[in-house]
């Protein structure tokens, strides 16, 4: 986030202070960036680390000077404040501006401070000021007077934020370059607890073995985590020796030269299981009073996995595959409604294809949707405490809290960390969970990702805002979203780059990728995926041979299959593979058409007349003006069109399916070489080349009878140089190999992670293979949200005996469903 705008007043000049902020407030860039000490602080914060924080994250100051301030009873800003403000001003790290609101002595305005390793005198004349002290604000009566001053404060104000967005947008787009190709520095530092001390070991990537780096692991007092700023941080980790410190920055950063931890963005690893030290503010780590997520670095946290008892952490690059199923969880409040409204628009307008966001409102609502599985990103947004997440609103919280009614419960609003432990699973499913907690009692849930990480394949990112500033969070929540799904960002970073809270990341990646995954634009896709590779790839090298055999213009292929291998419907999946396999995508156009036939036809004559009236041809029109687009084919080198002839009513006995099957399979044959060869041939001589890919969908329970007629009919036409007559292997059923195939594939199957290996067993059920179109009415049955009760339902199906089915039933589901 770009830096706020710093309040420095006293409590007595307070009346000027609330007539001032309204003015401010009219500027957009600023209202929401204003930050001033009763607005920043809520009842119970520590007053200190508070102020401290703001006063790091701020890109400008603002200083009302008057008596007041400068008193030397107001001590907190003359040792505090002030000294801070300055160092930055001084450091060209902050823009500060004055606004005198009373007369003051011209030598009180010389100021000397101390800050921590620096000190310095400043002289507040020297600043840039709205007024001066011979003209303050206490001697400006008149209401409009005063109101041009503070229009000018709120202008320059909005300049100095503007500014500090526009940086902040330059240093984001570096930061970014570094996300997508790969190369942000890593540190890794093992922290474990002594008698007596911390042990800190930093480790490089490349480096089995840590650093020798003394003076790290003091100046913690973790028992006060609220009393934590991230200097301290910075110090723990790093220790208080500069040079020492640039020594282990030029390790980390590949520099020659010591440098500065602000040199370079970097990705810090903190690996410990030590509760005092996982809901400490490590997001807020800062050097020299500038918060080093400004620069770019991030931190993640790890638990000290067992096999790995030492080193830099080991984990694989993820690949999270998206669209995939959203679940948004909140509070049925107004303001959480109207957010998730806008999450659920946000997905539906970049993605219309994916199922819609599912919102889950309750506990049980949560629990329920979990457990249905197959969800990409869970994504929270509301009360939590220590114990769990809220599902309640503000007056509610404390009783919901104070209660902690059983999560399982269908009323259940609390829902402790265990339990949404439980629902995500034993197994990872979820790719990412994050947390947008709001209200000062969440702080303690920093620390709730050791145990849900387990649980999540990649990551579970916790951001704690106040409740004050539930519009922000919102805003940061969708921002993020925006990042890592729209501009394909790293989670950790793109949490760092939109954070307005404490955050915490725990990450289980080395790498993390983004794929869409492959949907296939024709509905019965998984009819490509299940099977058919050995037939797809035959017909892949029949269109690529039209490259090599120039003079060959037909291959004309027969596909026989038994009942319920969906053999009809293979034409449309191969011109659906070719397309979206070709060899030349620039100069290739294909067409496609389907052409259903009554097994009785058994010569040429009766086949072209029957296609002239399916395409309503004369008998002397070209037949291909009809099935091809003339203004498609403009610059194609090769237009492929794909003839998918599907024969209805074969019955009988196996002699006579025999004899009528090679009666129509000589007329297609004769068909295609003759008199489409013919026209083929015309449409070439005007400078249009196109090939045919003519197949022959016959289904039968006899057609292994048909195996030795068909080689004859092939041997008989082998001779041909423009037409190749050929058969593809059979269409055969399902196997267990062609399920796993298609399960094991996150790219194509959105199948829960929970079920993957379980489910081509369950299919089967005992059998050695079942029929195709069995096989994908199931699947399409759970895909793409409905995996967990379609587990259910089989396993209890395979209890009653009632699967698999007893015999061959092609509308099995639809008559369980009694549709």
């Amino acid at each position: 986030m770009a830096g706020t705008a710093f309040l420095s007043y006293s409590r007595k000049d307070r009346r000027l202070r609330d007539e001032l902020v309204p003015m401010l407030r009219t500027v957009a860039v600023v209202r929401d960036r204003l930050w001033f000490d009763e607005q920043g602080i809520q009842v119970g914060d520590k007053f200190d680390p508070k102020i401290q924080q703001a006063l790091a994250e701020a890109q400008a100051a603002l200083l009302l000077v008057s008596k007041n301030f400068l008193d030397l009873q107001s001590a907190y800003i003359r040792e505090h404040e002030l000294p801070f403000i300055l160092r930055r001003y001084q450091e060209g790290e902050l823009q500060l501006g004055i606004l005198y609101v009373s007369s003051v002595a011209a030598d009180s305005l010389s100021i000397d401070w101390h800050s921590r390793d620096a000190a310095g005198t400043t002289d507040l004349l020297a600043i840039h000021s709205f007024n001066t002290p011979e003209t303050p604000l206490d001697d400006v009566a008149d209401e409009g007077a005063r109101n041009k001053i503070y229009a000018k404060v709120a202008d320059w104000l909005a300049r100095q934020l503007a500014s500090a967005c526009q940086q902040a947008g330059q240093r984001l787009a570096r930061l970014a370059a570094t996300a997508h190709d790969g190369r942000r520095p890593e540190l890794a530092i093992s922290l474990s607890r002594q008698r007596d001390h911390w042990l800190l070991r930093h480790y490089l990537p490349t480096q089995p073995t840590p650093l020798r780096y003394p003076g790290a692991g003091l100046g913690l007092d973790e028992r006060q985590p609220d009393q934590v700023d991230g200097e301290t941080l910075f110090t723990f980790l790093f220790g208080s020796d500069p040079d020492a410190a640039g020594h282990l920055f030029a390790a980390a950063f590949a520099s020659r030269d010591r440098v500065e931890p602000t040199h370079s963005p970097l990705r810090l690893h903190l690996i410990t299981d030590k509760p005092a030290l996982l809901a400490l503010p490590w997001s807020d780590i800062a050097y020299r009073g500038r918060p080093l997520c400004d620069d770019g670095w991030t931190v993640e946290l790890h638990s000290r996995p067992t096999d790995q008892p030492s080193g830099f952490p080991a984990h694989p690059d993820h690949v999270c595959y998206f669209p995939g199923r959203v679940l948004l969880a909140a509070a049925p409040t107004e303001s959480s409604t109207r957010h998730c409204d806008d999450l659920r628009g946000f997905f539906q307008r970049n993605w219309p294809d994916n199922p819609e966001p599912v919102l889950a409102r309750s506990a049980g609502a949560l629990r329920d949707a979990l457990r249905a599985g197959s969800t990409r990103v869970v994504y929270y947004y509301g009360l939590a405490s220590e114990n769990g997440l809220l599902f309640a609103d503000g007056a509610d919280a404390s009783r919901v809290e104070a209660n902690r009614v059983e999560a399982n419960r269908a009323d259940a609003q609390c829902v402790a960390w265990s339990d949404l432990a439980g629902w995500l699973g034993p197994v990872p499913a979820v790719d990412l969970l994050f947390l947008n907690l709001l209200g000062e009692a969440a702080q303690p849930a920093l620390a709730c990702g050791v145990a849900l990480l387990r649980h999540v394949k990649a990551a579970v990112l916790v951001q704690c805002t106040p409740r004050d500033r539930a519009h922000a969070a919102a805003r940061s929540g969708s921002d993020w979203l925006a990042a890592v799904f729209g501009q394909r960002l790293d989670p950790v970073q793109a949490l760092y780059r939109e954070r307005v809270g404490t955050l915490s990341a725990w990450t289980r990646y080395a790498t993390w990728q983004l794929i869409r995954p492959a949907r296939l634009e024709h509905p019965d896709l998984v009819k490509l995926l299940l099977d058919r590779h050995q037939q797809r790839n035959a017909l892949t090298g029949a269109r690529d041979d039209f490259y090599t055999y120039q003079a060959r213009t037909i291959h004309h292929v027969v596909a026989l299959g038994t009942p319920g291998c969906l053999t009809n419907e293979f034409p449309a999946m191969i011109r659906q593979h070719l397309v979206g396999n070709p060899r030349d995508a620039q100069r290739e156009v294909y067409f496609h058409q389907a052409i259903d036939l009554p097994f009785a036809i058994g010569n040429q004559r009766t086949l072209d007349l029957a296609v002239r009236r399916r395409f309503s041809v004369g008998a002397h029109e070209r037949l291909l003006a009809r099935l091809l687009d003339r203004e498609r084919l403009t610059g194609a080198t090769f237009a492929f069109l794909i003839l998918g002839w599907r024969v209805a009513g074969v019955r009988g006995d196996a002699p006579g399916f025999v004899a009528a099957a090679e009666g129509l399979l000589r007329a297609l044959a004769d068909w295609c070489r003759d008199p489409l060869g013919r026209e083929l041939a015309e449409l070439a001589q005007g400078g249009t080349q196109v090939r045919v890919i003519s197949i022959v969908a016959l289904e039968s329970e006899h057609v292994a009878t048909l195996d030795d007629t068909l080689d004859d009919l092939i041997d008989a036409y082998g001779s041909e140089q423009r037409f190749h007559f050929d058969k593809l292997d059979r269409l055969a059923a399902v196997s267990l190999p062609d399920l796993r195939k298609y399960f094991r594939n996150p790219e194509i199957c959105t199948c829960d992670e929970r079920y993957r290996e379980q489910f081509p067993a369950l299919l089967l059920g005992g059998r050695r293979e079942m029929p195709f179109d069995e096989a994908v009415s199931t699947i399409r049955r759970g895909d793409p949200d409905n995996w967990a009760n379609l587990f259910d339902e089989l396993t209890d199906l395979t209890a009653s005996k009632d699967w698999p089915p007893a015999h061959y039933q092609p509308n099995f589901w639809s008559t369980r469903d009694g549709r």
